[in-house]
């Protein structure tokens, strides 16, 4: 019984990965401009979280011409640990793990209601990650079969039995997803 259920699951899976996804296309569009609108807004809410802490203002610069307003804009990447590192133990925040310096969403998660700073870079970081994701980038995609499809690459983790899917595939020039909620 148990053989007859995979052998039939093997099926629809190789037709997934063949014949891919439809993808509402309009509606996609207007949930990446939705989280491109929500990632430039909360970017925004980030420079002022930070001009209004001075132990972390340094980390904003000013940039203006003879022609135009100043804009103001972070002068750090967030997502490298290095530079993150430094601005958090600036703000007062440091985490370690085994006496060594770290970074990471799970380290700010415990603290988010301690400062409304850590709460913006969590909720930043997984606006970027969806864009970086499942943003523009999809219709790179998407674009490459002329059914319009979403694609993937299906494969079974040997010693759990799991699926994960991931964007290429080792025997092509295949490009797809990688599709995880």
């Amino acid at each position: 019984m148990a053989n007859k259920l995979e052998n039939e699951y093997v099926k629809a899976l190789a037709y997934c990965e063949q014949c891919g996804f439809y993808l509402d296309t309009k509606g996609f569009a207007n949930k990446v401009l939705r989280d491109k609108h929500e990632l430039v807004l909360l970017n925004n809410r980030m420079i002022e979280a930070i001009n209004n802490e001075p132990k972390v203002k340094g980390y904003l610069s000013i940039k203006s011409d003879l022609f135009s307003e100043p804009t103001v804009s972070l002068d750090i990447n967030l997502n490298s640990p290095k530079q993150a590192i430094s601005f958090y133990k600036d703000l007062g925040y440091q985490w370690t793990n085994k006496g060594t310096p770290t970074i990471g969403i799970k380290q700010i998660k415990k603290d988010r209601k301690k400062h409304p700073i850590l709460d913006l870079a969590i909720k930043l970081s997984e606006c970027e990650k969806r864009m970086s994701s499942y943003g523009d980038n999809i219709f790179d995609i998407v674009n490459q079969y002329p059914d319009g499809r979403l694609r993937s690459n299906f494969v079974q983790i040997i010693n759990t039995g799991r699926m994960s899917s991931r964007g290429e595939s080792d025997t092509d020039s295949f490009s797809g997803v990688n599709l995880q909620s």
